[in-house]
């Protein structure tokens, strides 16, 4: 049975799976959303050998993990894909209603909100309550002050009540670096040199064809193509030193604001570590 890739199903995650399947005939293709995604590499469920995790789900098992080099998924862009709707009658955020699928964005949620949106009646920041919600883009603000929206395919709005802000954006703004909302990772025990270089080849042939990768996906799910390509447009793939300190941040600010227990180091996949 041959081991298989699990990635989020999302317009972002497209241009690195390109040929992945066909082309290195390593693995079977598995879509899901972002936190089963992270919880079948954990589990090392239905041959899960790698996945296109988020920061936050690579922290909870850095010491087991390995990410593979160059490859990632970011923006420093309002891309639509997360956004908090915030109650505009609220003299303050208290509470937060979330989408389960997700958990780095629940997290950078909670971070934005305490150092932008404080409670006014707190002398230090505080995190908001965090309230789980089955459909958040149609939840009220009965239900919580402010409300993450998360559209991995610019083809759901939810309401225009309020007043909203883009995650990603905001991130940017606050630290002048990129969002990284996720990269590949394999377990320690499982790593392969031709794995990484089969995903390495998967981004090599997905980049060039952006513009391609968003008109079909536009077509395949009836949205509009020109949207839909811009969306893809605001991402990028590499993995350098501004991402690799755009984690770091996010990791530092998890941690300070009780999120973390630690502030865990990016650790890269090396053939030579299973040989020893």
């Amino acid at each position: 049975m041959r081991p298989r890739a699990a990635i989020p199903d999302a317009l972002a995650s497209m241009p690195l799976v390109q040929g992945l399947e066909a082309e290195s005939g390593l693995f079977t293709l598995g879509r899901d959303v972002p936190v089963r995604v992270a919880r079948a590499l954990a589990d090392a469920s239905d041959q899960t050998k790698v996945a296109l995790i988020s920061p936050i789900d690579y922290a909870r098992h850095a010491g087991s993990y390995r990410i593979v080099p160059g490859i990632a998924v970011s923006t420093r862009s309002a891309t639509g894909t997360a956004r908090v709707r915030v109650n505009g009658r609220a003299r303050a955020i208290k509470t937060l209603a979330v989408d389960p699928r997700v958990t780095s964005e629940t997290v950078l949620a909670a971070i934005l909100v305490a150092e932008k949106y404080p409670a006014l009646n707190e002398s230090e920041r505080q995190l908001p309550k965090i309230i789980p919600v089955a459909s958040p883009e149609q939840a009220e603000f009965t239900t919580a002050d402010a409300i993450l929206e998360y559209h991995p395919w610019p083809d759901r709005l939810g309401h225009d009540e309020g007043f909203s802000f883009d995650l990603y954006e905001e991130w940017t703004d606050l630290t002048d670096l990129p969002w990284v909302s996720a990269f590949w990772v394999m377990r320690v025990e499982d790593g392969e040199a031709e794995w990484a270089k089969a995903l390495a080849d998967a981004k090599g042939r997905g980049l060039p064809l952006i513009e391609r990768i968003g008109h079909d996906a536009a077509l395949a799910r009836g949205l509009p193509p020109v949207p839909t390509a811009d969306v893809l447009r605001s991402f990028s793939y590499d993995l350098l030193e501004e991402h690799e300190d755009a984690v770091h941040e996010f990791f530092q600010y998890a941690f300070y604001l009780g999120i973390l227990k630690d502030v865990p180091e990016l650790a890269y996949f090396d053939p030579s570590e299973r040989e020893d």
